[in-house]
Parts: C-alpha cells; structure tokens; sequence
C-alpha cells in the first residue's frame, strides 16, 4: 500500500512518481518530498490543538456555543487565506521570467525535489487544507442552525454527545490552524524565489 510506505517515508517513492500526475502522485511528493515542511505545520498545529481542547473540556461555556464561534471563525479566516495564497502564488508566477522558471525546475532540494515542484505541491496542500477547512465549517454551522436539539437526560448518552462535540471541535481546529501555519510555506517559497531569482 503507497500510503504505508508514505508514513514509513520510503524515498524510493519519489523516484517512481516523481514525474507523475494524479492524486497518488501528490501525496508522495508533499508527505514524502515536502515532509519538514509538513512536518513543522503538523507539530504547531497539534500542540495548539491538544491546549484548546483542554480549555474545551474545562470551559463552562456549551459545547455548541463554542463550536459554533469556532465554524464562524473558519469561515471568515479561510477567504481571507486563500485570497492571500492564490495572490501570493500569481506573484510567483506572474513575476518570475522563463528563465527564474527554469533555474526553479533545475535547482534540486532534499530529497531530490526541485524547487518549482516544492512550490506548486505546497501551494495545492494549502488549497487543500483550506477547503476541508471551509467545508468543515460550513457543515459545523449547519448543522447548528437546524437545532437537532435531543430532550433525552439519559447521563451515558450526554457523555457520549460530549465526546462527539469534542472530537469535531479537535477536527475543526486542527485544520483551522493547519491552514494558518501552511501559510509559512508560501511565505519561505517567496523568499526562496526572491534568492533564486538574486543569484540567477
């Protein structure tokens, strides 16, 4: 299984879809190629995941009090994110010549990745992140709004609607924060490229 071997980090994969399409081909190169870069945005966005769900667990506030400001706060962070990666991923490029293109394609990072490749593969997982994120959102909101409210006060079954709410507030502000910090990609692509694009 390619994803088994993705989680082992097997480099060989990157040889046999290096120069591939499809959705196989992009997970090989973002969790395998692109791993320190996933790997930074995973640890921040974890750590602050695990504090704000004790602060969840412990707050006097209803659950679904909270994640319903959390939904709203997905959506109106998430536009604004995409906007600043789709204008950020135009500048790079809209700006950069054939010739800062083709250095791109040439220099090799680790891995043996170049660094065009880099770019593009974090720019989808960013996409990506953010649409999970809007939808997450949007279907948390929704499903608020029916006020699918139960009178049932059977104590087990309480419980068991806390954990639910619980988890998907852990969902829900895992990929928030993923998308946030995936920005810090972009942002060290563009200096990369202002270097690349100093040297050439």
């Amino acid at each position: 299984m390619i994803f088994h071997r993705i989680i082992k980090n097997d480099l060989s994969l990157l040889k046999t879809y290096n120069n591939k399409a499809g959705i196989n081909s992009f997970f090989v190169l973002y969790f395998v190629g692109c791993r320190e870069q996933f790997k930074k945005s995973l640890r921040f966005s974890a750590i602050l995941t695990l504090i704000l769900i004790l602060l969840y667990f412990f707050s006097p506030v209803n659950g679904y009090t909270i994640l319903l400001s959390l939904s709203n706060i997905c959506l109106a962070v998430s536009p604004a994110i995409l906007g600043f990666t789709l204008a950020g991923y135009s500048i790079i490029i809209n700006v950069a010549d054939k010739e800062i293109l083709a250095l791109l394609k040439r220099t090799k990072l680790k891995n043996d990745i170049s660094m065009y490749q880099r770019l593009y593969t974090t720019f989808v997982a960013m996409l990506l992140s953010m649409f999970c994120t809007l939808l997450i959102g949007s279907v948390t909101k929704l499903l608020i709004s029916l006020n699918l409210g139960c009178t049932c006060t059977c104590e087990f079954f309480i419980i068991i609607i806390d954990i639910v709410n619980g988890i998907w507030f852990a969902l829900e502000t895992f990929l928030l924060l993923y998308s946030i910090f995936s920005v810090k990609d972009l942002i060290s692509n563009l200096y990369s490229l202002g270097q690349v694009s100093k040297n050439k």
